[in-house]
């Protein structure tokens, strides 16, 4: 297989010795009589030595995850916990098989060779947080505190999630309230001034009928760049975040449940966590190095900042033998960003800037029915609506001319979106061990451009002068996005299956258009077919999933340049990709716990030409060749504790947009640590993340004689505490 070409040097031989070692270990456990042998001993430990049963609501209702036919990664509170998991980027950028960081812009998500373009921002991951959606990678992150679990769906989930499930769902579902107050209070501080808190209570305002709940989270930290231009904020990348979840429980009745989530985060940085170097033609990734990026000058003061709220309606009633449910949701992200167009504190390019202002409106509505049965024959069905506005006010890019002076290219836009689905899916049992599971989804999307592109000099509005190019239509797709999978239980603790399901990624319009014709602005939908054989053991102390997966993608989302360094969407007509995944949580002993996950892929483009250079049989963008997690967590009986979380990726290819080249960056490994003391309801710990002060770069693009790039986090240590009551 040409993975095994991409595993090189170092990182191949840590990589094949983890592997070798980890594989052993793990089937010696499995296998070995003594360890799962039904001694009095093993006997009497069993409750504080057994993995509880893992349900899940992958299927729109709750199920054993062995009855589940795809595969599913999972988080309880304890992990969140154990880990130091703070939001959701923290668990798809660093726990999940072949899923990564994957483009140039922030919380964009690479997983199986899929990846958002720049003119969509929408992830081929959606992220559920309540029943709220979020496909949009600007404000694609959200708080883990007061959380149950995490669900991270692989594979295409259009069937029960809609158009922008091509690649999978991340759901995560609140903890639920108890007719007692409980809550947590806790801090930390480590250095660059980094600073968090949180705060969590819930319970019943009336037992039984009435349950409030509340989180609120902030944190900040001074950063590693320093800007040494007069006038600027010296600390170039500093970064706040706060965060409020909140929800309101009523259940008059048995049958009845309304709740009321009302969420909202505030996430702000002084800029990008890079810089540009200009090294001549031949710059490339090899130029870029943190160390040098921490003392800059440039004179445009950089911002990335997104606002975020969200409201959502939760009606559920059981009736004897299902339920109805109808979940509304209102969602609006604002979105600001600004960047020195040059990197530098050029006279002759001053005040040179990139630069977007977006603001986000989405509005949801699924009614559902399904089974109360949590096993045997189950079926779901409902509709779905969505109403979403985009606008831009503006997006451009500003350049210095000689006879103008400051000058920038700002693009107005309202898109609107509107889409409208049916959808089913049933699992039906036969001969006493298989299960067929089969569904569907048929979707109609309806999109309208409304865009003016302005030439503006500095200080003119504009409101004050014509459009230099306007642009109005509207395209309509529709789709059907079947699922059929096949079950087999062996007995209680081992099954296997096998699926096939269609994703879709609409298409769209280029927000930034400076020609009137319309064509050259389109890109189509992306298509995927996923086929996987998958395997999973549940036996007292081990859980162990494994799948093997083929992606056959078409037109799949890519940005192009045009000369000028104008980005464009656009389509490879076809890629594919293939894997093997593995996931694990294995309690050793009573105190000793052992989880994490493999993923092996080849992602690759087979009919693909982008920027007139032909990139067929090329590794896709931002595809790790492997993915690999181990987490160790140690709880001694007096209270002293431990977790050592440890992610290592293979090399990936990146794009230089001017030179249009494809740059290989090197793998790497990331190591955090967790050391502390728990005693009634008290827990004092410290922690060091990126114990080994590992560089890597995470988001590169190409500039003319240069390349630039962001980089990973410096390693942070420092202490916290935290009191449960």
């Amino acid at each position: 297989m040409r993975i095994v070409n991409r595993f090189k040097g170092k990182s191949c031989y840590l990589f094949s010795i983890t592997c070798i070692t980890s594989a052993f270990c793990g089937f010696s456990l499995a296998i070995n009589p003594s360890c799962w042998a039904d001694d009095e001993k093993n006997q009497s430990d069993e409750n504080r030595n057994t993995l509880s049963t893992i349900v899940v609501t992958a299927n729109k209702i709750d199920e054993d995850i062995l009855y589940v036919p795809q595969s599913i990664s999972v988080f309880n509170e304890i992990d969140i916990e154990n880990k130091g998991l703070k939001d959701a980027q923290d668990i798809y950028e660093n726990q999940i098989p072949n899923m990564g960081q994957g483009g140039f812009y922030h919380n964009a998500i690479s997983f199986r060779g899929l990846t958002p373009s720049i003119f969509t921002n929408n992830n081929p991951v959606v992220l559920y947080v309540d029943g709220v959606p979020q496909t949009n990678s600007h404000g694609f992150n959200t708080s883990l505190r007061n959380v149950e679990r995490v669900e991270v769906l692989r594979g295409a989930q259009g069937t029960l999630y809609g158009k922008d499930a091509i690649g999978g769902v991340i759901n995560i579902i609140s903890k639920e309230p108890e007719n007692k107050w409980t809550g947590n209070i806790g801090a930390e501080y480590g250095n660059r001034n980094y600073l968090y808190g949180y705060f969590d209570f819930d319970g019943p305002l009336k037992k039984d009928t009435l349950y409030l709940g509340l989180s609120v989270k902030g944190s900040k930290n001074d950063g590693w760049i320093t800007n040494s231009y007069p006038g600027s904020v010296s600390d170039a990348n500093a970064k706040e975040f706060w965060g409020v979840n909140s929800y309101l429980l009523f259940t008059p009745t048995e049958r009845l449940r309304v709740k009321l989530n009302v969420n909202s985060f505030y996430d702000h940085s002084e800029g990008e966590d890079g810089y540009t170097v200009y090294n001549g033609p031949n710059t490339g990734i090899d130029d870029l190095s943190r160390d040098t990026s921490e003392n800059m000058q440039f004179d445009v003061p950089g911002l990335v900042e997104v606002k975020s709220t969200s409201q959502a309606v939760n009606i559920k009633y059981d009736f004897d033998t299902f339920f109805m449910q109808s979940v509304t949701t209102h969602k609006i992200v604002k979105d600001n960003y600004r960047d020195d167009s040059d990197g530098l504190a050029n006279p002759a390019n001053y005040g040179a800037a990139r630069f977007r202002n977006q603001e986000l409106d989405n509005w949801t509505e699924e009614l559902r029915f399904a089974s109360q049965n949590t096993s045997g024959f189950r079926w779901v069905s409902g509709i779905f609506l969505e109403l979403e506005k985009k606008e831009f006010t503006p997006v451009g890019v500003s350049f210095v001319f000689p006879e103008m002076g400051l000058t920038s290219m700002s693009a107005y836009s309202e898109l609107d979106n509107t889409t409208a689905s049916v959808f089913g899916q049933a699992t039906l049992p036969f001969l006493n061990d298989f299960e067929l599971t089969l569904g569907g989804r048929y979707q109609f999307i309806h999109q309208e451009l409304d865009l003016n592109m302005y030439m503006l000099p500095a200080g003119i509005g504009h409101e004050d002068v014509m459009p230099i190019n306007t642009l109005q239509d509207e395209m309509d797709w529709d789709t059907f996005l079947p699922k059929a999978a096949l079950t087999y239980m062996l007995n209680d603790s081992f099954s296997f299956y096998t699926s096939i399901a269609k994703g879709y990624m609409p298409g769209g319009y280029n927000y930034f258009g400076s020609s009137p014709d319309i064509d050259r602005y389109i890109f189509d939908p992306a298509k995927t077919w996923d086929y996987e054989i998958g395997m999973k053991i549940k036996y007292r102390n081990l859980y162990l999933g494994t799948n093997i997966f083929y992606q056959d993608m078409q037109d799949v989302h890519v940005s192009k340049t045009l000369p000028g360094g104008i980005y464009l969407a656009d389509n490879a007509k076809k890629a594919h990709s293939y894997g093997i995944e593995f996931d694990w949580k294995y309690k050793v002993t009573k105190t000793l716990s052992i989880d994490g996950s493999l993923g092996l892929i080849h992602a690759e483009y087979d009919d693909f030409i982008m920027d007139n250079t032909n990139f067929d049989g090329e590794d896709m963008l931002y595809t790790p060749a492997y993915t690999l997690n181990v987490g160790v967590n140690y709880e001694h009986p007096s209270g002293f504790f431990t977790n050592v979380d440890i992610r290592h990726e293979g090399e990936r290819n990146l794009y230089h947009t001017i030179n249009q080249r494809l740059d290989k960056s090197d793998g790497h490994t990331l190591v955090n640590l967790k050391l502390g003391y728990r005693f009634s309801g008290w827990e004092f710990y410290g922690f060091a993340n990126n114990v080994t002060d590992e560089e890597y770069v995470v988001m590169y693009m190409g500039r003319m004689n240069g390349a630039w790039g962001t980089f990973n986090e410096p390693r942070l240590v420092g202490v916290g505490m935290s009191y449960y009551f």
